[in-house]
C-alpha cells in the first residue's frame, strides 16, 4: 500500500522531486517555490480555505503532511521532529538552487533619493524612510 491509499487524500503536493498525498494541500506550478525567494517557505494551494494560495514554514508543512496520514500518526514524536529537520535542509538547499539567477540590486551613489518618503511608491511604515518611523 502506498502512502495516502486508506486516508483519502485525494491532492497532490509535489516538493523536491517527491509527490506527498493531502486531504487539503496541493502545490501548483511552482512546485512549493516561493515567488517572493523566501527559501524557507513552501508554497501551497489550501483546499479547506477557497482553494488560496498561501505559504507556511517548510517544517511546519511537513509535519502537516505526516500527520494527515494514518501512518504519519503512529510516529513517535522524535521521528517527526527528525524528519522535519532533514526535510526543511533539503528544502532551502532545493529552493534557493531553484531561484532565478538573473535578480540584481543596482543603487547608484544617490542614498537621499532611496530613503526620500517623496519618492517611494507607497507609504509601508519603514523606519529606513525619513518620516521618523524609527
Amino acid at each position: 500500500m502506498d502512502s495516502g491509499e486508506d486516508d483519502g487524500l485525494q491532492y497532490e503536493v509535489n516538493l523536491i522531486n517527491y509527490t506527498f498525498r493531502s486531504g487539503k494541500y496541493e502545490t501548483d506550478k511552482y512546485n512549493g517555490i516561493c515567488e517572493d525567494g523566501d527559501s524557507r517557505a513552501v508554497r501551497y494551494i489550501n483546499h479547506d480555505n477557497g482553494g488560496k494560495v498561501f505559504k507556511m514554514k517548510a517544517g511546519k508543512f511537513i509535519r502537516h503532511l505526516i500527520m494527515e496520514t494514518s501512518f504519519g500518526r503512529t510516529l513517535h514524536e522524535s521521528v517527526i521532529i527528525y524528519l522535519q529537520e532533514c526535510f526543511v535542509q533539503d528544502w532551502q538547499a532545493f529552493s534557493l538552487s531553484s531561484q532565478p539567477k538573473e535578480n540584481r540590486l543596482f543603487v547608484d551613489d544617490n542614498f537621499r533619493d532611496i530613503y526620500d518618503s517623496n519618492k517611494c511608491d507607497g507609504d509601508f511604515y519603514s523606519c529606513m524612510t525619513d518620516k521618523g518611523y524609527h
